[in-house]
C-alpha cells in the first residue's frame, strides 16, 4: 500500500484509514501515525464541509492516508 495526499484523493466519509500528520513544536516538527477518519458536516441547507477527525474524536490535519489491512479474520 503506498500513501494517498489528500490533496489527490479522500477516503469515503466515516470511513477509518491510517493518517499521517506533522504537529511543529518550539525546536522540532513531530510526526504523528494514526487511525483517523473524514466526516461530512453540513451547515445550513446548501453548505457541506469535512472534517479529519482521530479515533479519539479530536480534530487532525493529516497530509497523508491510506485504507487500513484486512483483519486477519477476513483474509480466512
Amino acid at each position: 500500500m503506498k500513501w494517498i495526499s489528500v490533496k489527490k484523493e479522500l477516503p469515503e466519509f466515516d470511513e477509518n484509514v491510517l493518517v499521517f500528520y506533522t504537529i511543529e513544536g518550539k525546536d522540532q516538527i513531530h510526526e504523528y501515525w494514526d487511525i483517523g477518519f473524514l466526516r461530512s458536516i453540513t451547515k445550513g441547507k446548501n453548505f457541506k464541509s469535512e472534517e479529519w477527525l482521530g479515533k479519539d474524536y479530536s480534530p487532525i490535519d493529516p497530509t497523508y492516508w491510506m485504507p487500513l489491512p484486512l483483519s486477519p479474520c477476513k483474509l480466512k
